[in-house]
């Protein structure tokens, strides 16, 4: 097989997964897939890939279709479903340390939560002018 660093080797007879003496990488004996794919066959573990290669951009499109946004931070994403408009992600990365505002995306520091909005986090209008 070829790893995915690029290198070649011969594989002993009756090995699933072998180990690149390159890169050190397990592949699977077969077809190259990196770490293997125990307990699948060549031809179901790239159905699998070719199957779940447009989850990402599924996500997006729905994301866009719900309007929901990511934290200006860390790209977590976030939901909105009802309330004020003045974020705290609440991420791994970011741990209730970064405000932000949903309706321009901006990171806030956290006093911002009544200047950014002229009337009120509630209302879905900024201070962010329409350009930006």
């Amino acid at each position: 097989p070829a790893a995915a660093c690029g290198s070649r080797f011969v594989v002993p007879s009756g090995e699933a997964v072998v180990r690149c003496p390159a890169c050190r990488r397990r592949v699977c004996a077969t077809c190259g897939a990196e770490g293997g794919h125990e307990g699948f066959s060549c031809q179901a573990y790239e159905a699998w890939k070719r199957e779940n290669s447009s989850a990402e951009q599924h996500f997006e499109e729905l994301m866009t279709e719900q309007q929901w946004k990511r934290c200006p931070k860390c790209r977590a994403p976030s939901e909105r479903e009802s309330g004020c408009n003045f974020m705290q992600c609440r991420s791994e990365v970011c741990r209730k340390r970064t405000f932000w505002c949903y309706i321009c995306g901006r990171q806030l520091p956290r006093d911002a939560h009544y200047s950014h909005f002229p009337r009120g986090p509630y209302e879905d209008e900024c201070c962010t002018p329409e350009a930006d």
